[in-house]
């Protein structure tokens, strides 16, 4: 649902309790909420077994 909260109001969702980015981390973290216009989003599901899921939707 977050994904298309996302991608429908174009907001870049924020890490919660992130305080100080590490400089070795990629550049386009965000730290708080942000607008852009999005194209596309994905949804990772990394589950115990293999059981992994990539979900990608677009406009």
């Amino acid at each position: 649902m977050l994904c298309l909260y996302a991608l429908e109001h174009g907001i870049i969702p924020g890490n919660p309790g992130l305080e100080k980015l590490d400089p070795k981390a990629l550049p386009n973290v965000a730290a708080q909420c942000r607008n852009a216009p999005l194209k596309h989003v994905v949804s990772n599901s990394f589950g115990f077994g293999g059981s992994n899921c990539a979900l990608v939707l677009s406009r």
